[in-house]
């Protein structure tokens, strides 16, 4: 399994305000093929939530700047299965949390083209089979999420960690 950890954007006080930015993003993925004959998936993208006011929940869609983004290179022809392992928080300074969820349209799947918009959306919380394009057995994953730090939480750089598990099915 390869684990990346990426930085988080800084965090800031608004002047003249009392509400704090929380910087949250750069959440990295741990990536892993089952087997060693196992589609492989490389992370091209952290999900980046830049600056978020405290109090605001914040939707980050795939399709904008800042969804994370994944290559998943399989065999042409083959059936695989995607499953995302998602957090339901993310961890900042002494251990402050800010939740964090998935819906049924933070995701879209692209097999073949790096284009969101030539993509499927579905829901990351759901295991999701493709076939690999025949061509070059590449595919093309957007994730996106919503964050919703309370008014209390601490100003700082906050992150988790997402798993990508990709198998073949055999069929």
């Amino acid at each position: 399994m390869v684990s990346r950890r990426g930085r988080a954007g800084s965090a800031r006080l608004l002047p003249f305000a009392l509400l704090c930015l929380l910087g949250l993003g750069a959440i990295p993925a741990s990536l892993s093929g089952q087997g060693p004959n196992a589609p492989q998936i490389k992370k091209t993208e952290d999900m980046e939530f830049g600056d978020v006011l405290a109090g605001a929940s914040y939707r980050l869609d795939p399709l904008v700047d800042g969804a994370g983004s994944f290559e998943v290179d399989g065999s042409g022809g083959a059936e695989v299965l995607l499953v995302f392992i998602l957090p339901l928080e993310l961890v900042g300074p002494g251990g402050s949390t800010v939740p964090i969820s998935f819906g049924d349209a933070d995701a879209i799947l692209s097999p073949e083209r790096k284009d969101p918009q030539s993509g499927g959306r579905f829901d990351p919380r759901i295991p999701i089979t493709y076939i690999s394009p025949n061509n070059n057995g590449k595919a093309f994953v957007w994730l996106g999420g919503t964050v919703s730090p309370g008014f209390s939480v601490r100003a700082g750089e906050y992150e988790g960690t997402i798993v990508i598990e990709a198998s073949y099915t055999g069929n």
